[in-house]
């Protein structure tokens, strides 16, 4: 249900007890009559309030979430930025120990250990834009404009 149900509900409380109003003083009502037009008045006012209560205080949480979601995606950003740079890094130093197996054995387990790493920023991204997607476009933009160019590593 969105805010425009929540609004209808409350309106249909409206009506109800305009109803109830007009009814009750153009005759004596039986108690069943009364305590319908009460119940389905009560029913309406509170789903209607529910509804447009949770719809208000989502967008509220959104809007205060915005501005730590920004600076958040964007240090996930520098952090996959600097994973990336290490293995590009370590993979460039795999040719300058060519003949030291043990460096590159021990050059091997740290790339494996920061790819590892970048899964999970890679995750920790998509979570955030799984929250703010618009907000988040413009940025999701300039990294994949920084992937293309080979500031970032997204493969093994």
């Amino acid at each position: 249900m969105n805010k425009m149900h929540g609004f209808a509900l409350i309106g249909a409380f409206v009506l109800i007890a305009i109803g109830f109003i007009y009814v009750s003083s153009s005759r004596d009502l039986t108690s069943l009559e009364s305590v319908l037009f009460q119940v389905f008045g009560i029913a309406s006012g509170l789903a209607g309030s529910y509804v447009v209560g949770r719809e208000t205080t989502k967008k509220a949480a959104l809007e205060l979430v915005k501005p730590h979601a920004r600076s958040a995606y964007r240090r996930l950003l520098s952090l996959y930025s600097g994973l990336s740079r290490l293995v590009q890094e370590i993979q460039s130093s795999n040719s300058r120990f060519s003949e030291n197996q043990t460096a590159l054995d021990v050059l091997d387990k740290i790339r494996a250990i920061a790819v590892e790493l970048i899964y999970t920023s890679n995750d920790a991204l998509e979570d955030w834009r799984d929250i703010l997607p618009e907000e988040l476009e413009k940025l999701k933009e300039i990294a994949m404009r920084q992937q293309k160019s080979g500031e970032i590593y997204g493969g093994q």
